[in-house]
């Protein structure tokens, strides 16, 4: 025999575990909603479409808040969103939650845009520390909150600003296209562009004619050869090997020669032996009293022959090209 199973039992359990199970949800909820936040303030001087109680605002695509009031500012032309901010996520992201308290100064260069979907026209608050001018910011008319977040305009805004911008200017911009075109075209009708494609390329075949016959003239001809005679000419004078590099190094072993042989040579001492020996022998010292003044005559002259020779050297190891065109003549060093 089976017992009746005790239903009353069995219908305490399950109260009992829904009870359970609803204040667990509520416990969450109220736990989640005691959650710390601090609010900012944020004045857009544009319209927010799509923004609405609830939407939430990021910091570089991460969530760290949401909007919790829309109204207009004191001045009537400002929308004023008031959001709020999670802690806990400021925290994550490295941003200090007491910085947005009423009595702390702000985070510098931190910014807040609206950005909005084209696809759902649904938008949300960015904040991120864009790079601003800071004499761009327009300055609010009223005093806002200190704890007030500075913005900029939207993206969605300022294109659709360019956008109407271009087609106001669009039909003007057409009108002065179809000018420039007509006057073009009538501009290249009246050049006549083949006739001048013609005689353009009949211009081409008589300077190519011109050109092929001028290297043919006889005086091209000679010019050209008188310039490769001069340059082998040029050649031979530089060449170390040639003649006159080894008529220059006789004519300098010459003159070091002569130059050796003056030094060695006495001929003060010379001419006071001959008068010595004049004295002993009165014929022999008229005769050498006589070589000696020959000896003197002479000596000017061969003075001035190795100084001719010794510039004739020095030109010729400047510049071997006297040889041709000539040089004038230069004060020796023996002279002085």
């Amino acid at each position: 025999m089976t017992v009746p199973a005790n239903r009353w039992k069995i219908g305490l359990f399950v109260v009992f575990g829904a009870l359970v199970i609803l204040m667990g949800l509520t416990w969450l909820g109220m736990a989640r909603m005691k959650r710390s936040t601090h609010e900012a303030f944020v004045y857009f001087d544009e319209p927010v479409l799509g923004l609405d109680l609830g939407s939430a605002v990021k910091f570089r695509g991460v969530p760290i808040g949401k909007v919790a009031g829309l109204t207009l500012a004191v001045d009537r032309r400002h929308l004023k969103v008031r959001i709020s901010l999670d802690d806990q996520q400021l925290v994550e992201l490295g941003l200090a939650p007491a910085s947005f308290e009423p009595d702390q100064q702000m985070p510098e260069g931190l910014h807040a845009t609206i950005v909005t979907s084209y696809l759902t026209q649904t938008s949300f608050v960015l904040m991120d520390f864009f790079i601003v001018d800071p004499a761009a910011e327009l300055p609010l008319p009223f005093t806002p909150e200190p704890n007030t977040v500075r913005s900029i305009r939207s993206t969605f805004r300022s294109l659709e600003e360019g956008m109407r911008d271009l087609l106001r200017e669009l039909p003007s911009l057409m009108t002065e296209a179809r000018k420039l075109i007509s006057a073009a075209t009538a501009d290249l009708a009246s050049l006549k562009l083949a006739e001048l494609g013609i005689r353009a390329d009949r211009v081409l075949v008589a300077a190519e004619r011109q050109v092929r016959d001028f290297d043919q003239l006889p005086v091209v001809t000679a010019v050209t050869g008188a310039f490769q005679e001069i340059d082998a000419l040029a050649k031979s004078l530089q060449n170390e090997s040639g003649p006159v590099q080894k008529l220059l190094g006789e004519l300098q072993g010459l003159t070091i020669d002569l130059r050796s042989a003056l030094q060695v040579a006495d001929l003060a001492a010379l001419a006071k032996s001959m008068r010595a020996a004049g004295d002993t022998a009165q014929s022999a010292g008229q005769n050498l009293g006589a070589l000696a003044t020959d000896l003197r005559d002479e000596l000017p002259y061969l003075r001035s022959a190795l100084a001719s020779i010794e510039r004739l050297v020095d030109v010729l190891q400047r510049d071997p090209s006297t040889l041709l065109r000539g040089r004038p003549s230069a004060d020796s060093p023996l002279k002085k």
